[in-house]
């Protein structure tokens, strides 16, 4: 069990990890996922993601598991066309908001 608590999964400079149990028993949030590290610069991310913030879904798809998040990310990512969004919705001391990350357009052959 104590493994579960130690899987990550990083997206876009985010790392998320599932809650610790007794910080998950002390959170009010329905989200299981908390962010733990963010990279700098997050390509075409808002720059107002911190850890600590809770991640709910990917693309409005709810996400509760570390395996979970990997793959919404990863399918929702495949899905954006190059210029295209995505977003993560998160809460952020106790506020839930969207957090949009902008896939770069293609670049041609030089």
């Amino acid at each position: 069990a104590a493994a579960t608590y130690r899987q990550t999964a990083t997206f876009q400079g985010l790392t998320v990890a599932r809650f610790f149990p007794l910080l998950e028993a002390s959170a009010r949030t329905s989200g299981e996922l908390v962010v733990v590290a963010v990279e700098r610069p997050q390509r075409g991310a808002e720059p107002d993601i911190a850890a600590g913030d809770v991640v709910l879904s990917v693309d409005e798809r709810p996400v509760h598991s570390v395996e979970a998040f990997g793959k919404a990310a990863a399918d929702a990512w495949a899905r954006t066309p190059p210029g295209g969004t995505m977003a993560l919705q998160i809460e952020s001391r106790g506020e839930r908001r969207s957090v949009s990350f902008a896939k770069p357009h293609a670049e041609g052959p030089r």
